[in-house]
C-alpha cells in the first residue's frame, strides 16, 4: 500500500474525532478553542494519532543521509514528516506575533520530499495539520513578502499550497479552495519546481481541523 493511501483514512478519522469533540465549542466560543489548540496539543500528539506506536512506528529516526525523520516504519520503509501548525495574530499595526519558523521548516520538508520520492514514490510523505480557528491560512503560515499584518503575497510561497487561491495581492485575500478538496493536486513553486509532488487537502469550512497530505 502507498503511504498516502495508508494515512488518508487516518486523517479523515482525526478530523471527524475533533469535530465530535470540539464542534459545538467552535460554534459557541472559537476563542476558547483557539486557546485549547495552542496549549493542549503538541506535534508529537499529532504524530502518534497518525502513526501509533503499536503499529510499528518509530519516532525521530535518522536516515542514512543524516536526516532525522519524525516517523519511520522499518518493515515498510515508510518515512514521514509531520507538522502541527499554530495560528498567530497581529499584535499591533506594526508588529506581528507569529511562528516565524513554520515557513522555513515547511519549505525544507517539501524539498526533502521532492528529493526522496525521486526513488521512493509512495513511501515518503509530509503531513501538515492545523486547527481551523482563524480566518485564513496566511494567519497560520507566513505567505507574505515581508512582516506586518497586511503584507503583499509572495506567490512563490503560495505555489506550495495548491488548496489556496488569492482574490487580491495582499495576504488577507488568500482563501481556501474548499470545493476542490480531497482531489490530488500537483505542487509547484517558483522557488523550485516540484512537479513530482502531489497534495490532497482534507477539511471543510465547518471542520475543527484541516490536514494537507503531500506525497
Amino acid at each position: 500500500m502507498l503511504i498516502n493511501q495508508y494515512v488518508l483514512s487516518k486523517c479523515q478519522y482525526i478530523i471527524n474525532s475533533f469535530n465530535e469533540q470540539y464542534g459545538e465549542l467552535k460554534k459557541s466560543n472559537n476563542e476558547m478553542l483557539k486557546v485549547i489548540a495552542d496549549n493542549e496539543y503538541s506535534e508529537m500528539d499529532f504524530q502518534v494519532r497518525l502513526f501509533p506506536y503499536f503499529e510499528g512506528a518509530k519516532y525521530n529516526v535518522e536516515d542514512e543521509k543524516g536526516k532525522v525523520n519524525d516517523v519511520y516504519y522499518p518493515t515498510l520503509d515508510y518515512r514521514a514528516e509531520v507538522k502541527l501548525l499554530r495560528n498567530y495574530r497581529c499584535s499591533s499595526k506594526n508588529r506581528t506575533s507569529s511562528n516565524s519558523s513554520s515557513w522555513k521548516e515547511l519549505r525544507d520538508d517539501l524539498h526533502w520530499l521532492k528529493r526522496e520520492i525521486a526513488n521512493n514514490k509512495g513511501k515518503r510523505v509530509l503531513i501538515i495539520g492545523w486547527f481551523n480557528v482563524v480566518e485564513r491560512f496566511s494567519q497560520v503560515v507566513q505567505l507574505g513578502k515581508g512582516k506586518g499584518c497586511k503584507p503583499d503575497i509572495d506567490y512563490r510561497k503560495l505555489g506550495y499550497f495548491p488548496f489556496l487561491r488569492s482574490t487580491g495581492d495582499k495576504t488577507f485575500a488568500i482563501e481556501y479552495k474548499y470545493l476542490e478538496g480531497e482531489k490530488p493536486q500537483s505542487v509547484d513553486s517558483l522557488y523550485s519546481p516540484i512537479s513530482n509532488v502531489d497534495c490532497i487537502f482534507l477539511g471543510n469550512k465547518e471542520d475543527v481541523f484541516h490536514i494537507a497530505i503531500y506525497y
